[in-house]
């Protein structure tokens, strides 16, 4: 069964040129809606093997609006197998809203998702090279968000955002249970109830893939008990991004990113700041392994198409994760690189699949997605 199962992964990745296709679009003379359904394999070495099925739907939300980018609607469902002598699996799906509205002065958008997710679960602290000491552990909930930002001047928008996590953890064997216990975690449901702010300049000239501009952004994130969550904590995100086009067709840009977090008091396991969380596109490490009070990540990227529907990508960067800032300097850092396949989904809105293969220390990764990591 495990042969066969990694004999389909490999098919599919063989194929994913074939599979990443443009499905139908739609043209009403007043609204056009372009759509696709990609299938592909997915690979991390926290939540095992498996594939992802992406489909998406591309339009604009009022067609006379010729300057707001095109929203879209995108969903998701995945399975994975993170250790075949276990019988559980991982099965998470969602859907993921985002409207651009009157001539791009208002941005909308939402999330809703949920699963049940066997994955290795590590304490704060790790670093490279020790035999860092995981339990094995299931996690069932439930993860919404929305968010609205607001032109204020050119392209700076601000804006806030509300996030609501339900979900509950326990260890797959009674060992497993006994090192959650230890850590604090219980088998109850847990809450997490999160108001948050944003302020963010974007002068990308594409939301899906850029060949030029900067784009950056300050995030801060309240999570409050009066709210309904467990915990009160805060955590504070500054991003910045850059993109050049290296030649006068757009086809090859050298693009790259800086990306620091931090948090302050009784943070929970799943808004800890981790290299390569689901927050950051930097990959090569499972998310969760390496993770404490903050962390910085630097990547840069060179993409190249080699016609309208292909390309390929090579990626480096350096993370770190440490209790302060204060002790930035005593962290270790971890490198990463890889490489990666590039297929237009959508050619006439530069939306890209990617299927990117990742390297970091003692650790490897494969990315699946829609658009490109950052």
């Amino acid at each position: 069964m495990k042969k066969c199962f990694i004999a389909l992964l490999l098919m599919l990745a063989a194929l994913f040129p074939l599979l990443a296709e443009e499905t139908a679009a739609e043209d009403s003379g007043e609204e056009r809606v372009q759509w696709a359904v990609v299938p592909g394999p997915f690979y991390n070495p926290n939540v095992g093997t498996g594939v992802m099925i992406i489909p998406m739907a591309v339009y604009d939300f009022d067609p006379d609006d010729e300057i707001s980018p095109p929203s879209s609607t995108t969903g998701g469902l995945l399975w994975t197998k993170p250790d075949w002598s276990r019988r559980g699996a991982t099965w998470v799906g969602g859907i993921q809203q985002q409207l651009y509205i009157n001539e791009d002065t208002w941005r909308l958008s939402g999330f809703l998702g949920g699963g049940t997710v066997l994955y290795r679960f590590y304490q704060e602290g790790n670093e490279a090279g020790e035999d860092n000491f995981y339990a094995w552990i299931r996690q069932d909930g439930v993860y919404g968000n929305v968010q609205g930002l607001r032109k204020i001047w050119q392209k700076f928008y601000g804006g806030g955002f509300y996030t609501f996590q339900a979900y509950t953890m326990y260890g797959e064997e009674e060992s497993d249970q006994i090192f959650l216990d230890f850590m604090g975690i219980t088998k109850d449901w847990q809450f997490a109830s999160i108001l948050g702010g944003k302020l963010l300049w974007d002068g990308k000239d594409n939301q899906y893939s850029p060949t030029s501009g900067i784009y950056g952004d300050f995030t801060v994130d309240y999570g409050a008990s009066w709210l309904g969550g467990d915990t009160d904590y805060g955590a504070f995100s500054v991003l910045y991004s850059q993109y050049y086009a290296l030649d006068r067709k757009d086809r090859h840009i050298l693009a790259w990113q800086a990306r620091g977090r931090t948090t302050v008091g009784d943070v929970p396991p799943n808004e800890m700041s981790a290299v390569g969380s689901d927050r950051s596109g930097f990959r090569g490490y499972m998310n969760g392994e390496y993770k404490n009070k903050s962390v910085v990540e630097g990547q840069v990227e060179i993409r190249s198409l080699f016609s309208d529907r292909i390309g390929v990508a090579a990626f480096f960067g350096v993370g770190s994760t440490f209790p302060s800032l204060g002790e930035i300097g005593e962290s270790v850092w971890l490198p990463a690189g890889g490489v990666g396949l590039r297929l237009a989904m959508i050619p006439e809105e530069r939306i890209n699949a990617r299927l990117d293969f990742a390297w970091g220390i003692d650790s490897f990764a494969l990315y699946f997605s829609v658009g490109e990591a950052f």
